[in-house]
């Protein structure tokens, strides 16, 4: 591939996740994007037809990277790896992540990630009732543990988070 196209796709990239940072997706523009990208409108439209395929294309990326770090663990067996797994990549993707994880109005953007890492992790034509509730579970109850860590400015140690949150998951409110 193309060395300049490559560079113009990071560009549009990192200017993406910089103004996801600070704004709701709903307010970027094409125009505010490509002046931070240093790109004229007619390069954005050569990599991405709309926003939206930008964006969809974030969130593939992300579900892409977090589901090869957890491939071949189970989310209830393999609990402890997991979290810390989500925990590490949560930390890696910067405060673009911690916006899209903690806003409400991003919901349906955190919401499609989730779905595009449960689709890949766990097959919905064999699986039991009984574990897709205990996965529900655990993913949702490992996302509010993250999203109260941030919320807290992150104040405990990061694997001292991901220990409370598997204990907590594990023994239950009474551990």
């Amino acid at each position: 591939m193309d060395q300049r196209y490559i560079k113009k796709e990071q560009q549009i990239r990192y200017a993406f996740k910089t103004l996801l940072a600070s704004k709701y997706f709903e307010d970027i523009s094409v125009s505010e994007l490509c002046r931070l990208a240093s790109i004229d409108r007619k390069t954005f439209y050569l990599h991405y037809q709309s926003l939206d395929d930008l964006l969809e294309a974030t969130q593939k990326q992300l579900a892409d990277d977090f589901s090869n770090l957890v491939k071949g663990l189970d989310p209830i067996d393999d609990l402890y790896e997991c979290t810390k797994q989500f925990f590490y990549f949560s930390e890696s993707q910067g405060k673009f992540y911690e916006r899209l994880t903690l806003n409400s109005e991003n919901a349906y953007i955190r919401n499609q990630m989730i779905k595009d890492v449960m689709t890949r992790s766990v097959d919905e034509t064999t699986i039991t009732m009984d574990r897709s509730f205990k996965i529900g579970y655990l993913v949702n109850a490992t996302l509010f543990f993250y999203k109260e860590w941030v919320r807290r400015e992150k104040k405990m140690p990061v694997d001292d988070m991901i220990d409370l949150t598997v204990k907590t998951i594990r023994d239950g409110i009474n551990s």
